[in-house]
């Protein structure tokens, strides 16, 4: 027979281990977790001085609570707190390797992180500096500047043949021009990219005009101003030479979002078949293929 002391120790160790299992519950549910370790991919890994990279983070945080973010690193950030930035590289005399960090946080300040490498090498020196123009300015529409009440966004394709640029080197410049004298345009979060392509026509969906390949940003910025000007060139220098080879046919896309309210048209020429491809749809995966291109000129250094 069990006695009546060996009962209630028995009951004070099933009551105190339920204790432990109720402490362990209850404190998992008040728990907190950190957002998981950011992924960060970044449009080029290897870049000149002065090159802008665009780089992406994501984290899931298990709590869905709202994830907070933190660049560091050198060089310079458009912004230390988006999930998406644009990195400028820092001038460098020699080839270096610059670590970038992001840092998700919740409101409860849990946090992960984690870093990319990004190697940096000197400009190269041209030895020569030339010009190539495409096209001519036979016709005008309003794309690259096309401004809409309701959708004040763009993103436009331009395709150009190898055999019409015929030059091989670095692309440095892109210029555009205006028919007509236009009041003063500002337009803001500003991206220019560039891709070769094998294919001498564009399709409606956007990436499958890449054929695969990876666009290069070429330039970005947070606004550009295009001037009161008439059949003058407006230049877009490149913060990222392109090197281009004309073996392959050359992708120019264009892309803003937010402007002033100013349609600018530009100076372009027809086609044989679809050259061009745009949306004024944000987050627009197809546009629609026209048989018309702009009328161009291209720096080269090399």
């Amino acid at each position: 027979m069990i006695s009546m002391k060996t009962l209630m120790r028995v009951k004070r160790i099933i009551v105190g281990s339920l204790g432990v299992v109720m402490l362990i519950i209850f404190g998992g549910c008040d728990g907190n977790n950190p957002p998981s370790t950011p992924e960060i991919t970044a449009s080029d890994t290897l870049v000149e001085s002065g090159a802008q990279v665009m780089l992406e983070a994501t984290s899931l945080d298990p709590d869905q609570d709202f994830v907070y973010w933190k660049w560091e690193g050198e060089g310079t950030f458009s912004s230390t707190t988006d999930y998406t930035v644009i990195w400028t590289a820092p001038e460098v005399v020699d080839t270096q390797v610059f670590t970038l960090t992001a840092t998700a946080s919740d409101k409860k300040d849990a946090s992960s992180s984690s870093s990319i490498d990004i190697t940096v090498v000197p400009k190269k020196i041209p030895t020569e500096v030339f010009e190539v123009i495409l096209g001519d300015s036979s016709d005008f529409r309003s794309p690259p500047f096309y401004y809409n009440l309701e959708e004040d966004f763009y993103r436009y394709q331009v395709l150009y043949l190898g055999s019409e640029i015929d030059s091989q080197g670095r692309i440095t410049r892109i210029s555009i021009m205006s028919p007509v004298e236009i009041l003063q345009g500002g337009y803001h979060s500003f991206a220019l990219y560039l891709v070769a392509v094998d294919a001498d026509t564009v399709v409606a969906n956007f990436e499958d005009n890449y054929g695969g390949a990876n666009p290069m940003l070429a330039l970005h910025s947070q606004s550009i101003t295009y001037p009161e000007a008439k059949d003058t060139w407006f230049d877009f220098d490149l913060s990222s030479g392109f090197d281009y080879n004309p073996t392959k046919n050359l992708l120019v896309e264009f892309y803003w979002k937010g402007s002033t309210g100013v349609t600018v048209p530009s100076w372009g020429f027809a086609t044989a078949q679809p050259r061009s491809n745009g949306s004024q749809f944000e987050d627009a995966v197809e546009g629609a293929p026209d048989n018309w291109t702009l009328y161009v000129k291209l720096g080269f250094e090399r």
